[in-house]
């Protein structure tokens, strides 16, 4: 399984650590001694991201129902505040980084669609590429614009930064909305990757009928479909009142190759595509336009799942972190779609980050708490055997010492003698 972690992974984690070492000395600050000082610090993010507490310095406590040797093992926390600002190095590293991720990303082999939206990561901090879109889960913060396929494989992205970072296109294409060119950019990059016709969707922020033009002039072989608003219909919709639900207008226009489509579903939604019609698989259903768009489009809502799920979740941060840790995540979630591709299994993305910890994690780099926690087991334990160990995978079951005692409360822990679940609290008084 090296192949999986070095063609993503193992190269991306190499990039940060050059360009966090080049910002830290030319600062003059604390930074990375080696790479597996990194990987430690990067599996104290992925802990921090699991098992969620209320502040950062709790991971690195010793208080009852606090205490993990995961992070008092891998790091004191005085050397982690003091990587965290040579981590993301500055704003021109940061862009080298998401270049050289969107090159490493590109290992996967698109099949059937590739949606394409925004993904808006949390972030409250300072920052003039900060956004916020209403009814969003994460209504403000970094927004992405990025394109994905049916399994939620990020196949190429960028930060949206404003004027400062519109997507490249062609010099006859500049007169396009912002829109249209994010749809060309996304195409332009992942051509190579799509293995027979890759269908391409969008939504209406994206969707016009100068779109479908350029689509066609530009790639007259690549089927897409897309939503839009009335008014980048041109006069396709000009004299259009769809009055009650299951009303269809439907037009296409021969000399310029697509389909434009307008129907009453639970509100007026308007269609252009140059591969499917209006004429549903099945008669009495929706319309196959309106079916294909929702059948195909999850896949980017897929990844922005993943995403946020088991992320660093700690605030007070500057945007380059908030940045750097989300390109992070994403080459993860992208690296964990792999591994579950070529080993052919369906394990979650919590086993697969219990993996990397094990995998790439060197307790020994701080023997002095590493020991600590054992002889803490060992002290109160009638044999050496016995230690408390974390429940791997999503397994959650109750706490046998309060089960006895009439009280019913979900342990992550158990005893690695006795084999049942305890929570860390209990451990001790268990083994008396």
């Amino acid at each position: 399984m090296n192949a999986v972690y070095d063609s993503i992974l193992n190269p991306f984690i190499d990039h940060i650590f050059k360009c966090s070492v080049e910002y830290g000395n030319d600062k003059g600050i604390p930074t990375f001694q080696s790479k597996e000082e990194l990987w430690n610090y990067i599996c104290i993010l992925i802990i921090m991201g699991i098992m969620q507490l209320p502040s950062k310095k709790d991971h690195f406590s010793r208080k009852d129902g606090l205490y993990s040797s995961y992070a008092i093992a891998l790091m004191k926390q005085d050397r982690f505040e003091d990587l965290s600002k040579s981590f993301s190095g500055s704003k021109d590293k940061l862009l080298t980084t998401e270049k050289c991720l969107n090159k490493l990303i590109k290992v996967w082999e698109v099949s059937q669609h590739i949606s394409i939206d925004e993904i808006m990561c949390r972030f409250k901090g300072r920052c003039k590429y900060r956004q916020h879109i209403r009814g969003k889960p994460n209504s403000t913060g970094l927004k992405l614009f990025g394109g994905a396929d049916k399994f939620g494989y990020l196949v190429h992205f960028w930060l949206y930064r404003g004027s400062d970072g519109e997507p490249l296109v062609e010099d006859n294409l500049q007169n396009l909305n912002v829109g249209s060119k994010c749809v060309l950019n996304v195409v332009k990059n992942t051509r190579e990757l799509c293995n027979g016709d890759v269908i391409y969707c969008g939504d209406s922020y994206f969707g016009s009928l100068d779109l479908a033009r350029a689509m066609n002039k530009n790639y007259p072989n690549v089927p897409y479909i897309f939503t839009m608003n009335k008014n980048r219909g041109g006069n396709a919709f000009k004299n259009v009142e769809l009055k009650k639900k299951g009303d269809i207008f439907y037009t296409y226009n021969e000399k310029e190759k697509f389909n434009a489509m307008a129907v009453y579903d639970s509100k007026i939604c308007y269609f252009v595509s140059n591969y499917c019609s209006v004429i549903p698989r099945i008669p009495g259903r929706r319309p196959l336009m309106l079916e294909e768009y929702n059948r195909r489009m999850p896949g980017i809502d897929t990844h922005d799942i993943h995403l946020s799920r088991y992320l660093y979740p700690h605030k007070s941060m500057k945007w380059t972190d908030a940045y750097l840790i989300i390109l992070l995540k994403i080459a993860l979630v992208d690296t964990w779609l792999l591994w579950k591709r070529i080993r052919g299994t369906d394990d979650s993305q919590l086993v697969f980050l219990n993996t990397i910890i094990k995998r790439f994690s060197t307790p020994n780099c701080n023997k002095r708490n590493f020991i600590v926690r054992e002889e803490r087991n060992h002290k109160n334990s009638p044999s050496k055997e016995c230690s408390l160990l974390q429940m791997e995978g999503e397994k959650i079951s109750n706490c046998m010492f309060c089960k006895n005692n009439g009280v019913y409360s979900n342990a992550r822990y158990y005893c690695s003698k006795c084999h049942i679940p305890l929570h860390a609290k209990c451990f001790d008084v268990h083994n008396k």
